[in-house]
């Protein structure tokens, strides 16, 4: 069974919902005839037995089966069920992991019969975890279309109100609370359906999951209900509605809603704490009896302090001992140690004894004799400072490191001196005094010129060349020799050899023109041995130039210069005279003229500045070239950084007008909380920093904005309830999987983000775009706590920015506030994109800085004082557009601003709503939303809501104005209205001065306004003279000749009782709708002199009154009722009389509900095909057969007898009767077995 129902096993009368489908199956039929049971058979393998099954109406066996079920869950619990379905086959179903898992639904058409429980981390299903879920259906069972009267479903009331009250149950050992409920009653009901749940407080809603249970119908007056353990410090609502006799649910009552308590008592204090030293670390152990069965226990918290009491939390503990181990910053002092146990609503105990104790420290006399080894030693643990001087000798070092001597000889080789060399054989002698031996060989450097390394490897009698350095360095290599293969073929190879003995180079074995600028060592040539003057500018072969022979001069704006030459990398370039008066002059590698130009020329590695002609005075030159200045016109654009920038150098005269802007990039700010937070600085959601606009809608549990880098735009913000259910975690996770490295995700939560979340996909998503398992996955992942996951798609896990808080569930401190930055693509901590410079740093004048202008800390730091606004300073085109709004004026006249009205939100209402401000005189106020059916709404200076009124207009008032005109649930907005409706205007204060002269015509005359006073008694109309509309007039309603009005003119319809005084009415067709009794016509009644007859449609006639006999025709022609008698003609149609019972008489279960009284002359004959019921209190006579007279006579005073095959499906109740017709006899029961009645011929 679910865990659900192993908490609820002492709670009376409660089905869950899937015991009611369950249960619904076995009335269906659907169920195990035997056999189908599931059993443990090996790890995580099941054994479903043979046996056999009824579902859908059809009996399937099945042969033995085994099932192997999923691994477990590494965090969570699960639960299983295994099925039954068409076909034979048996199958699993597999649960979600959870916190608190639930059963899976039966699938459609499949029958459970077993719930299994796999624990976490669990590798073998314990027998006791499996739980038989097998509806047995009853062995004689066989199904048959049942005889069954039919019942007229009677729909109950819905149920009235449900009283609601807290049951707690709080000790130190836990704290369990549960709801008791009651409700009363009602008639016609079977049952009732119970929903329950948590309730969201803002939103004003259920919270999933809905738990359903069914409720009896009870013998006494009140319905009763008990709820399970449900969570403390919550909010839940109730609700039921009723099950008629056939099953159909009345409608549900409205929500109930009741918080439960608060768990305040902290758990047991642990007592006998005691402490152990052991090596850099203290071995801590407790007493606490009972403490895995205490429900209520959360963790164990281990204080840790230099003093006594300790105060700071050190580590936490779910068992009764804990090793505490020295950081890096603790020392071998005496410690005190103390332990608190914490429950799971936060309380903590007092806390237990106070222990000390000393860390351990390994000491010489704790190392036995050569116990450690290379492998006890840790990587870098050795240091300089570990090693005695003079310690390590040549025996403690490898061959390749130690110093080593060789008489080995190195020459080109004969014939092949540009590219091969040879050695000798000879000897390697290290210093620890073990040799190598060399055999002598040549060396082929043919394969590529330049530097080549010749070493040995201890071990190998051969030589090796490489051009690669460290290729030759290593614990058994040493370096020997280092040539050179020029790529002169004339030149021979150059051998440097090292560490050989007393052989040096002579100048015979340098060849003539062998040593060029790459043989010669950096500064190995002295000046002492260069010949002065010896070096001229076209000797030295360096990327520089020299200029000789130019002569600059000044020609008006321009500079100019002579013939002269240009030295570069050893070759000398002729140059020619030239002028301009372009600021930059510049010389191209090859060129044999200067250049020029206006701008910078754009730096490359062959363009050499020359001189500067000064733009401020033209003509006056700059040599740039040899310059120890340096001009900034030399200077390579963008290529000064910050380092190059002295501290401090920098003033306000060095910089042009808005030279210093910020690096660019968006600023964002993020938050998140859980439900119960308080004390937060700004509601969830993701903010434009700079702007404070908000950037997405805040919904329940997880929101997934995504940034696409390369447009730098933001693509979407999607709210995902991953609380709600297990499919949404789902959308959410292929949502994020279809992201690349080109977006980035920031996810935040509202409400509740702890269920659901470790659905395996959203889980792997999350991981992938950064998050960790430390906090996503971790098991103090509390209930309505607080994420924020900032991240690159692809990033993996644990490489985004994540925030975490929400110590307990429903922490009122589970809120965060975070800030980013996005530069080019890229995610920046905080705020890192803004150029932040203080307000006292920037200089106005003076000794006034911008600090000097920004408001107090009342006005906000960040605002400009209005005093220091030069006075009438601010013009129009100052302001910016559409950036005054109301609350900045001061007026006599009113704004209204954010409001939102509504039209026939009821039948003849307008309402309003929104952020509604009203400003006036410089005072906003916010106004309240609401409705009215009143025609005019208007507002009262400094109100916080508007008023209404129909009748009279609202007087006026120096503070009240106008706001809207209500025209039959149709709103006219008149605050700010350039037309004025009439409305608008005061009763009374329009005079004839305003009113120009004959425009008042018969369209602004009301009816009935105008009166005899109004009208000269020298004024006479006629009636042809009184239009009434169109070309009507009153004339045009005249009788010819007559003073009477023409019936021909009266609108069809128009005449009621009302307006007729006779005492008849006579007609010879009166109808009660137009062609009634027409093809086509309505149903209704016409009256004529033949008689009154009633139609359901058209010519359909369903009854008749004949005025000349007297006859009566009923039910469509099915009933005739004359002098007669009543005569019922059809098929099928049964007579019945329907009374009241006798006064105190108790009938039997019967459908007909009273007693007739029928009398006749001859007889009453009934005839059925379908069988019948007769019932008298007297005796009555019954033949079976009234043409032979042969059959079955009998008397009785009471007798229902039903006529059935056999007795199979009835009960055995003392006195049921019935007439078997396979027997044809007469079959009751007399208290103990059936009997049979023998008849004789009549």
């Amino acid at each position: 069974m679910p865990r659900e129902r192993l908490q609820d096993n002492n709670i009376k009368g409660i089905l869950y919902e899937s015991d009611v489908r369950e249960i619904i199956n076995g009335i269906k039929g659907d169920g195990v005839r035997d056999g189908c049971e599931v059993t443990f058979l090996t790890g995580m393998t099941v054994n479903v037995s043979s046996g056999s099954y009824l579902l859908n109406g059809a009996t399937i066996s099945i042969n033995s089966s085994n099932i192997v079920l999923n691994a477990a869950h590494s965090v969570y619990d699960r639960w299983d069920i295994i099925t039954l379905a068409s076909g034979g086959v048996v199958d699993k179903v597999m649960g979600v992991p959870d916190v608190e898992p639930a059963v899976p639904a039966t699938p459609i058409n499949k029958i459970k019969i077993a719930e299994i429980l796999i624990p976490a981390n669990s590798t073998v299903i314990e027998p006791s975890n499996i739980f038989d879920a097998r509806i047995i259906l009853n062995p004689i069972f066989s199904y048959t279309e049942p005889d069954i009267t039919e019942i007229e479903d009677v729909m109950p009331e819905v149920p009235g109100a449900i009283t609601l009250e807290l049951v707690e149950n709080e000790t130190e050992y836990g704290f369990e609370t549960w709801v008791h409920g009651s409700f009363t009653k009602v008639s016609n009901s079977q049952g009732y359906i119970l929903e329950y749940s948590k309730w969201d407080n803002i939103l004003e809603e259920p919270i999933e999951p809905i738990t359903k249970l069914i409720l009896q119908q009870p013998s006494g007056d009140l319905v009763e209900f008990y709820t399970p353990n449900i969570d403390s410090d919550s909010y839940y609502c109730f609700r039921v509605a009723g099950i008629s006799l056939l099953g159909n649910l009345t409608a549900f009552t409205q929500y109930y809603i009741i918080q439960t308590g608060s768990d305040s008592t902290p758990p047991p204090q642990p007592t006998n704490l005691i402490a152990t030293s052991t090596i850099n670390g203290v071995i801590l152990e407790w007493s606490y009896p009972n403490w895995l069965e205490i429900s209520d226990f959360s963790h164990f918290n281990i204080y840790v302090g230099l003093s006594s009491p300790p105060t700071s939390v050190n580590s936490t503990s779910t068992s009764i001992n804990a090793l505490w181990r020295m950081s890096s910053s603790d020392t071998y002092a005496l410690h005190y140690f103390g332990v608190t146990a914490v429950d799971k609503s936060g309380n903590e105990s007092a806390m237990s004894n106070i222990v000390t104790a000393i860390p351990k420290q390994i000491e010489n006399y704790d190392i036995g004799p050569n116990a450690v080894d290379t492998a006890n030693i840790m990587n870098d643990a050795i240091t300089g400072a570990l090693i005695d001087d003079d310690s390590i000798s040549s025996a403690h070092l490898k061959a390749g490191v130690q110093p080593f001597n060789s008489n080995i000889t190195f020459s080109p080789r004969t014939g092949y001196t540009h590219d091969q060399i040879t050695y000798t054989n000879g000897t390697i002698t290290f210093a620890d005094g073990s040799t190598q031996s060399i055999t002598g060989n040549n060396i082929n450097l043919s394969s590529a010129t330049g530097i080549w390394y010749i070493y040995f490897t201890v071990g190998s009698t051969s030589l090796s060349a490489t051009q690669t350095y460290t290729d030759c360095l290593g614990d058994n290599k040493g370096l020997l020799a280092m040539c050179n293969h020029s790529t002169d073929a004339t030149q021979t190879v150059l051998i440097f050899p090292y560490y050989s003995k007393g052989l040096n180079i002579q100048a015979d074995a340098i060849a003539a023109n062998s040593i060029s600028a790459s043989h010669i060592k950096a500064d190995a040539i002295e000046t002492n041995k260069i010949k002065a003057g010896a070096v001229t500018a076209e000797k030295l072969t360096v990327a520089s130039i020299f200029v000789d022979g130019i002569t600059w001069g000044r020609s008006g704006t321009s500079i100019t210069w002579t013939n002269g030459s240009i030295i570069y990398a050893g070759t000398k370039y002729p140059i020619s005279s030239g002028s301009t008066a372009n600021p930059y002059v510049y010389w191209t590698v090859g060129d044999t003229t200067l250049s020029s130009s206006a701008t910078k020329p754009a730096y490359a590695t062959n363009v050499f500045m020359i001189a500067f002609n000064d733009q401020l005075n033209p003509g006056n030159n700059y040599i740039l070239w040899n310059a120890t200045h340096i001009h900034g016109g030399q200077i390579v654009t963008d290529s000064i950084t910050s380092n190059e920038i002295k501290t401090n150098s920098i003033s306000t005269g060095n910089l042009a007008a808005s030279t210093i802007t910020d690096v660019g990039g968006e600023q964002y700010r993020v938050a998140a909380r859980g439900q119960s937070a308080t004390g937060y600085p700004i509601d969830a959601g993701l903010y434009n920093l700079r702007t404070g606009a908000k950037l997405n809608s805040t919904g329940r549990s997880y929101m997934l904005s995504i940034y696409d880098r390369t447009n730098k735009t933001w693509v979407s913000h999607t709210i995902y309830d991953v609380y709600g259910s297990a499919t949404n975690a789902e959308n959410m996770a292929t949502a994020m999987s279809a992201l690349g490295s080109d977006k980035i995700v920031v996810i935040y939560t509202y409400d509740e983000p702890q269920i659901n979340r470790l659905t395996p996909n959203l889980l792997t998503q999350m991981k992938r775009c950064g998050a960790s398992a430390e906090i996503f996955e971790s098991r103090n992942f509390k209930f309505r706590s607080a994420y924020i996951l900032i991240g690159v798609a692809g990033c993996g896990q644990g490489n985004g920015r994540e925030y975490y808080a929400g110590d307990t569930d429903s922490s009122t401190g589970a809120w965060l506030d975070v800030t980013f930055s996005i530069v080019n693509g890229n995610i920046q901590p905080g705020d890192s994109s803004i150029l932040s410079l203080a307000a006292q740093k920037i200089n106005l004048t003076g000794a006034t800085t911008l600090s000097s202008w920004m408001g107090g800390e009342e006005n906000g730091i960040t605002t400009i004082d209005g005093g220091k606004i030069h006075t009438l300073s601010i013009d129009a085109g100052s302001i910016k557009a559409n950036n005054i709004t109301a609350d900045r004026l001061s007026t006599s006249q009113i704004f209204v601003d954010g409001i939102r009205w509504t039209n026939n939100p009821s039948t003849g209402y307008v309402s309003w709503d929104g952020e509604i401000k009203v400003t006036y005189k410089g005072q906003t106020k916010v106004i309240s939303p609401g409705s009215t059916a009143h025609k005019y709404i208007y507002w009262d200076a400094f109100n916080t809501q508007f008023s209404s009124v129909t009748t009279p207009k609202p007087a006026p008032a120096e503070n009240r104005f106008l706001i809207a005109i209500n025209n039959a649930g149709v709103c006219r907005v008149v605050w700010n209205a350039t037309l004025i409706d009439g409305d608008q205007i005061i009763t009374g204060t329009i005079t004839a001065n305003e009113i120009r002269g004959k425009t008042i015509t018969k369209a602004q005359i009301a009816n009935y306004e105008i009166d005899n006073d109004l009208i000269s008694t020298s004024l006479t109309l006629s009636a042809d003279k009184i239009i009434l509309s169109g070309s009507t007039t009153i004339s045009s309603w005249k009788y010819p000749g007559k003073t009477t009005i023409n019936g021909g003119s009266i609108e069809a319809e128009t005449i009621t009782a009302t307006q007729i005084t006779t005492g008849q009415l006579v007609g010879l067709d009166i109808r009660t709708d137009f062609n009634v009794g027409e093809t086509g016509g309505p149903a209704g009644i016409r009256i004529k002199r033949s008689g009154i007859e009633g139609y359901s449609g058209g010519t359909t006639k369903e009854f008749y009154i004949e005025s000349s006999t007297g006859k009566a025709m009923c039910g469509g022609g099915e009933v005739e009722l004359s002098s007669n008698g009543i005569y019922i003609k059809g098929y099928g149609h049964p007579l019945r009389f329907k009374v009241g019972y006798p006064s105190g008489y108790v009938p039997p279960n019967d459908n007909l509900g009273g007693y007739a009284n029928i009398y006749g002359m001859v007889g009453l004959r009934i005839e059925s095909s379908f069988g019948m019921y007769l019932y008298t209190p007297g005796p009555m006579e019954i033949r079976c057969d009234d043409t032979t007279g042969k059959g079955i006579k009998f008397w009785a005073s009471h007798l229902i007898l039903p006529f059935r095959p056999s007795k199979s499906g009835l009960p055995s109740t003392t006195g049921l009767t019935y007439f078997d017709t396979s027997k044809g006899c007469i079959v009751f029961y007399n208290g103990s077995k059936w009997k049979k009645v023998q008849h004789t011929d009549y």
